[in-house]
């Protein structure tokens, strides 16, 4: 595993944290912990495949094993291949203190798929979610193109969750979510977030609920409609030409093209999700 300090470091208030970082085209696989972990400045985890961690048995325990587990400001997390990790795909931040939570940074174009398990979490406790994306406190954070899929039946798996920072010296969380193609979780997108931005995100096939919004700013999602994917059991998420998710969508400037690169939009409006046809 990648290890770039466990979180922060503190020296009295003053946090340290690793910089200019670049993990990138690797192949990262049965570690028995985290693939990538770390505290992080103006660094980069782009192109990598991450997968199969925290396979190993441990005094008959499953460990605690997230495709990523970072922390820290101005991180893109770009372009990964990311599968059948023991816990989150995407773990960001661990705010009990405004030091751990990620601020300023893009996840983006990544696919995230079958990351799930029961593990011995490290407070000692067992653990039964698995989350595909989880942003955790932070703000100004960027989270879209991604394809997430395959996280378990029941509420408590989900494909992509934002959640309150526990700090009161932490920033209010102010993240935004846009054009992601979310399906077959225990439930889609859940916000506990503030004051977050939730746009142009298909969500469908998850068995729980498609979507729990919260109290955020919440449009031109497709909710538990069928997007007529291309060919949905071989995770070809693309739309079909008569996709209720083509044109459909709020082109935004932040996302100028799709997982694919192709440019937005290619028809009157924008697509929804992260594919554009």
């Amino acid at each position: 595993a990648l290890h770039a300090s466990r979180f922060a470091w503190v020296a009295g208030d003053s946090p340290r944290y690793a910089d200019h970082v670049t993990i990138q085209r690797m192949n990262i696989h049965h570690m028995r912990g985290y693939g990538v972990q770390g505290a992080l400045v103006d660094s980069q985890i782009v192109n990598n495949e991450i997968h199969d961690n925290g396979q190993w048995f441990d005094r008959g325990w499953v460990h605690e094993a997230y495709g990523t587990y970072v922390s820290g400001e101005r991180l893109l997390i770009d372009g990964n291949t990311i599968y059948r990790n023991n816990g989150n795909g995407i773990r960001a931040a661990n705010p009990e203190h405004h030091y751990d939570t990620l601020n300023d940074s893009i996840i983006s174009n990544n696919m995230i798929y079958s990351n799930v398990g029961s593990f011995c979490h490290g407070a000692g406790n067992m653990w039964d979610s698995s989350y595909g994306i989880v942003v955790w406190g932070g703000s100004g954070n960027y989270v879209f193109n991604n394809v997430v899929l395959d996280h378990g039946p029941g509420s408590g798996n989900i494909g992509i969750k934002t959640r309150l920072a526990f700090c009161a010296e932490c920033r209010e969380d102010v993240n935004f979510i846009f054009n992601n193609t979310v399906v077959n979780s225990g439930t889609g997108i859940n916000n506990t977030g503030s004051a977050n931005e939730i746009r142009n995100n298909i969500l469908f096939n998850n068995e729980a609920s498609d979507f729990h919004p919260g109290e955020a700013v919440a449009d031109h999602n497709l909710v538990g409609t069928d997007p007529l994917f291309v060919d949905y059991a071989a995770r070809d998420l693309r739309l079909e030409a008569n996709s209720p998710a083509r044109d459909n969508g709020v082109c935004l400037s932040e996302v100028p093209t799709d997982i694919d690169d192709t440019s937005r939009p290619q028809g009157v409006s924008c697509d929804i999700g992260a594919y554009e046809l």
